[in-house]
């Protein structure tokens, strides 16, 4: 019983370090997210932006209002 214990306090420890400190550690991949929103926002943005110089360009090519 108290080998079964050990090996899976072992595995637990193991698992452990592979979360905190192995690929994809968990404050690494926090942070990609954080910039993954960041840039979402900044697209967003930007596609709005697109969209106002669009419609201006459409209103300059088809009509006087905005000369």
């Amino acid at each position: 019983m108290k080998l079964l214990i050990a090996v899976l306090l072992i595995l637990f420890v193991l698992l452990q370090y592979r979360l905190w400190f192995g690929d994809g550690i968990f404050w690494e991949v926090r942070a990609y997210q954080q910039r993954i929103d960041e840039l979402q926002q900044e697209a967003a943005r930007r596609k709005q932006r697109n969209q106002l110089l669009e419609a201006e360009v459409l209103d300059l090519k088809n009509g006087l209002d905005a000369v």
